[in-house]
């Protein structure tokens, strides 16, 4: 009869270590989904790409009104939201003329304009200029001397008085000379001026050209519009070559001629091109501008009688004595071409022959064909003829 015996063996060297690798894949996965689940949690942070840079600031004393142009430098639009001045922040900013555009795309510039502030000639002030993601900028500026000085008032100098002597003869006292009062002097404020080696900041600026906004403004060689005029740094005692138009239109809106008129602190400016001597401080250096006044010109014809062919050009159109233009409204000191015909006859009876005889407040204008100079008043030309 066969003996069945139970084998008290435990399991073999080989399942075991599958138990213990199921066991040990099994907990790495726990641990790994709950790490990826805390991760995904967590919220990246938000990128900021603007930057924001400023290319120019003033600080005007007199007027308390601080400028500055602010570009975003950076990959995406930003919308500005506070400015300050030494850390106290101000609401009264504006953006010429007069709109407050706060959004500043990438690459492009804006004017700031900060009002009401007591600004003391001399002293630096720090401007920051914060947009909504915080993106920030900060730059100093000293602010201009004030041009307007105080007029001293003179002291009244006492009348002096006779007393009489109490005598039958009366005796009169001598008058005493009076004695001249000091007029007080006013003391200039100094000007602000930086150690030797030291650069400072020129600013050129274009003023009195309404909305002409073409190139204006030449410095060493680089052309500028008058709204983009950047800060440049210089050594004091070097010098630059500067030079702008004598003469803009503006065709944009009503048309308007400006002409240069003069430089404000120049300082070796005088004409429309020259070389500015650096000083040894802060300056803003101004191109003034005038508008240049229109005038109406009107010609006629005299002594032509019934002669009606074409008789004058004027800049290249041809007239007869009576269709020619009522007005012209032409800029002062501009120059026009005009000439007139001569001999002219009648081709009917009396077969009358005319000649040129001279104008009549030619301005310019000689002999039968010339130029022009319009005047500063209205005026009527004419052209006469004689037989």
């Amino acid at each position: 009869m066969r003996r069945i015996c139970k084998s008290n063996r435990a399991f073999s060297a080989i399942i075991s270590a599958l138990i213990l690798m199921l066991i040990t894949v099994s907990a790495g996965t726990v641990v790994y989904s709950y790490t990826m689940g805390w991760i995904g949690n967590i919220e990246p942070p938000t990128p900021r790409n603007g930057i924001l840079q400023v290319d120019s600031i003033t600080a005007d004393s007199s007027s308390g009104i601080i400028n500055l142009y602010v570009r975003n430098i950076g990959t995406t639009t930003l919308v500005l939201d506070s400015i300050y001045v030494d850390g106290k922040a101000v609401t009264n900013n504006t953006v010429p003329p007069a709109v407050w555009t706060p959004t500043l795309p990438p690459k492009k510039i804006v004017c700031l304009s900060i009002t009401d502030q007591s600004l003391i000639a001399g002293r630096v002030y720090s401007v920051k200029v914060v947009s909504v993601d915080s993106t920030a900028t900060s730059v100093t500026v000293i602010a201009s001397e004030s041009s307007s000085s105080a007029t001293p008032t003179p002291t009244p100098t006492p009348t002096p008085t006779v007393t009489p002597s109490p005598s039958v003869t009366p005796t009169p006292t001598p008058s005493p000379t009076p004695s001249s009062t000091p007029t007080p002097s006013s003391t200039p404020t100094p000007t602000p001026t930086v150690p030797p080696g030291q650069r400072v900041n020129i600013q050129f600026e274009v003023d009195g050209v309404g909305n002409y906004n073409g190139d204006i403004i030449t410095i060493d060689g680089q052309s500028y519009t008058k709204n983009w005029v950047p800060t440049l740094s210089y050594l004091p005692g070097s010098t630059i070559q500067v030079s702008v138009l004598e003469e803009v239109t503006e065709v944009e809106w009503y048309p308007d001629t400006f002409r240069f008129s003069s430089w404000t602190n120049g300082n070796g400016l005088a004409g429309g091109s020259g070389t500015f001597v650096v000083p040894n401080y802060d300056v803003t250096v101004t191109a003034n501008y005038e508008v240049v006044p229109k005038v109406f010109v009107e010609f006629e014809i005299a002594g032509l009688d019934d002669y009606n062919n074409h008789i004058i050009t004027i800049d290249g159109e041809t007239y007869t004595k009576n269709n020619i233009p009522s007005q012209f409204y032409w800029f002062t000191g501009s120059t026009h071409l005009v000439s007139v015909e001569t001999p002219v006859s009648l081709v009917f009876w009396p077969y009358t022959t005319y000649y040129f005889s001279g104008w009549t407040n030619g301005n310019g204008l000689v002999d039968a064909s010339g130029t022009i100079i319009v005047p500063t008043a209205d005026v009527t030309v004419t052209a006469n003829y004689r037989t």
